[in-house]
């Protein structure tokens, strides 16, 4: 009997192991049905209940008042604290006038009172516009516009009091009122004054809003593909799927995450600290990121998880290394964009021990992709099995017209293994929507759905990214199509860049556009220029410009001057050329090319020897 057992667990074990060996991508599938069962139970429980982030805040509160919910500097936010803040922090806005469904905008660094805001804006039904705190000026002024805000808080540093300044008649005009969290300005009085003279006793049953899952908890911005940057109205369906990533990443109640990405991101606020939320753990947080401190953070805080974008993970390993690399806690690194070289590079330095968790999503998007089996470079599986399932399909583009290609009977045709493709998602009219509007005009989001993709009345929402899978379905990013491009870990519109340069005396006419740097993540800056006087350009003034103007990842790192540039039938600047020239001195030959000299202030001549030392990872960016 016990023979026959043991034959029959081995005969299992070896068939499991054939079963891997010939469909390699049938373990990641199996596990992300099993985990995707779990997070909509969770999910719906949530939904019935109707149990939003503050609600969930008050049960941890009373569940667990003494475990740290925000570990930041020296300080140690439980949930029991962070309840009482928020608390106070509603009763705060709502005697600066803030009710269910105002609008208010926020900027400040990452730390504990920004979690406080954000929730409290949401136990009020307000929703609360999360600031990039590198916009200033124009890019200010648009991001305030575009969501209608209200009232804008901003940190306690003194670059975003003088942000504030520069805009001042514009918000004067607007009627929008400005609160500084720690200081007076302008004879207001700071908000955490205000805060810290409210009760923070729960809520009046009379000040409880009417927040269902549909609502909009908040508004956070994006470039989407096209066009200028947009506020998509994040859903607390949207934020709790989202949250529930904690399940992928097979969080324990015991675990500590760190999370040094920006808050105004959907990786930090819902990836991050909604996240820990959601799970009920513990999240160390730092007010920037900083690739020197990362590891020391870690081992103050006894960090178990991680949270990345590729880019951060390249600057850690950048690092000189230390004898302490391998001395943290660090079991999970979870995150996107992290390049096949960088990734081996991380394990091999901090440790193979550590589970990558690579995933690939988007803030307003419903295509979502994710590795559970630690394959290196891969964002995870979709086979037939799986493609049926979520809806997700990989379509052929036309790079000339920029859109999917369509037959002549207006359909969609689908790529073949080994081949990228334009994901795009099924929108279907049950389950939950996974993607999300644009605030202001309707037909900002009505341009990201495609319909008659495959048959008449159907509906997708494109990603605007090129993916592709393998003979084995392991899923890998390629590119973004569209005109805006990823940089130092922030999302470029080139429509908003192009903007501010064309404003610059001098430049008739701008064409900016995104190229690939060896060694580095995503796409550096680069516009070509017409000029009205084809050398004349004062290149250290226009730097300074383009500093005061654009956020600094927006400034652009090469310049091309040329004496026309090619547009389409339609009057649309043809960019496909010039983004696969780049920066190649071989394939350019008339067009004069510059670079930005960061320690001179100015754009210098780019040269061959400034190419191979790129290449040889010596220059850096």
């Amino acid at each position: 009997m016990l023979l026959t057992v043991i034959s029959v667990f081995c005969l299992f074990v070896l068939g499991w192991q054939l079963l891997k060996y010939v469909l390699p991508w049938l373990p990641n599938e199996l596990k992300y049905l099993r985990l995707s069962t779990t997070m909509m139970k969770k999910f719906q429980n949530m939904k019935k209940n109707n149990v939003t982030f503050p609600e969930r805040l008050l049960q941890l509160s009373k569940s667990h008042p003494d475990k740290p919910y925000i570990l930041f500097m020296d300080e140690s936010w439980t949930y029991g604290k962070m309840n009482r803040r928020v608390n106070q922090t509603a009763r705060a806005l709502n005697k600066r006038g803030i009710r269910q469904g105002d609008r208010i905008a926020l900027m400040m660094y990452n730390e504990p009172a920004y979690v406080a805001i954000l929730l409290a804006s949401m136990k009020l039904g307000a929703e609360i516009a999360l600031i990039n705190y590198n916009n200033r000026l124009k890019a200010l002024i648009y991001s305030i516009s575009i969501v209608n805000a209200k009232l804008l808080i901003i940190g306690g540093d003194d670059a975003f009091s003088e942000a504030v300044k520069g805009i001042k008649d514009w918000l004067q005009e607007m009627d929008v009122s400005v609160i500084c969290y720690t200081k007076e300005i302008d004879n207001q009085q700071s908000l955490l004054s205000i805060i810290d003279e409210q009760p923070s006793t729960e809520l009046e049953s009379e000040w409880k809003p009417d927040v269902k899952f549909s609502n909009t908890a908040c508004l956070i911005f994006t470039s989407g593909t096209t066009g200028p940057s947009k506020a998509v109205k994040m859903t607390y369906t949207k934020l709790f799927l989202g949250s529930q990533i904690s399940v992928f990443v097979e969080l324990r109640l015991d675990d500590i995450m760190y999370c040094s990405l920006p808050l105004y991101h959907t990786a930090g606020c819902m990836a991050g600290v909604l996240t820990a939320l959601n799970f009920g753990v513990t999240i160390a947080m730092r007010r920037q990121f900083s690739a020197s401190n990362f590891l020391a953070d870690c081992r103050k805080y006894n960090v178990t998880v991680i949270q990345y974008i590729g880019e951060t993970m390249r600057y850690i390993c950048n690092q000189p290394p230390t004898t302490r690399d391998r001395d943290h806690k660090i079991r999970i690194a979870f995150g996107n964009g992290l390049r096949p070289d960088v990734w081996k590079t991380f394990l091999e330095r901090f440790g193979s021990q550590i589970r990558i968790v690579e995933f690939y999503a988007a803030t307003e998007s419903n295509v979502s992709c994710i590795n559970l089996c630690n394959r290196i470079g891969s964002i995870g599986t979709c086979s037939p099995i799986l493609k049926a399932l979520t809806g997700c399909r990989f379509v052929k583009y036309d790079w000339e017209k920029e859109e999917p290609y369509r037959t002549d009977s207006g359909r969609c045709v689908e790529v073949g293994l080994n081949e990228p493709g334009l994901a795009i998602g099924q929108i279907r009219s049950s389950g939950p929507s996974g993607h999300c509007a644009y605030a202001g005009d309707a037909k900002l989001t009505k341009k990201k759905i495609l319909h008659n993709v495959f048959k008449g009345g159907d509906s997708y929402y494109n990603s605007g990214d090129l993916l592709m899978r393998d003979s084995n379905y392991f899923v890998y990013f390629c590119d973004r199509v569209g005109d805006t491009f990823r940089w130092k870990g922030e999302n470029v519109s080139t429509v908003d860049v192009g903007d501010v340069i064309l404003l610059y005396p001098g430049v008739k006419e701008a064409n900016v556009y995104g190229v690939k740097i060896p060694g580095n993540e995503g796409r550096a800056g680069m516009v070509a220029l017409v000029l009205d006087d084809f050398d004349d350009l004062n290149f250290k003034d226009f730097y300074f410009y383009c500093l005061k103007y654009l956020p600094k990842y927006a400034v652009p790192i090469f310049l091309r001057i040329t004496k026309y540039l090619e547009v389409t039938g339609t009057s649309k600047q043809i960019k496909v050329k010039l983004k696969s020239e780049g920066i190649d001195l071989d394939r350019i030959k008339e067009d004069p090319l510059f670079v930005a000299d960061k320690p001179s202030g100015t754009y210098v001549p780019f040269t061959q020897n400034m190419l191979a030392r790129i290449a040889s990872n010596d220059m850096k960016f």
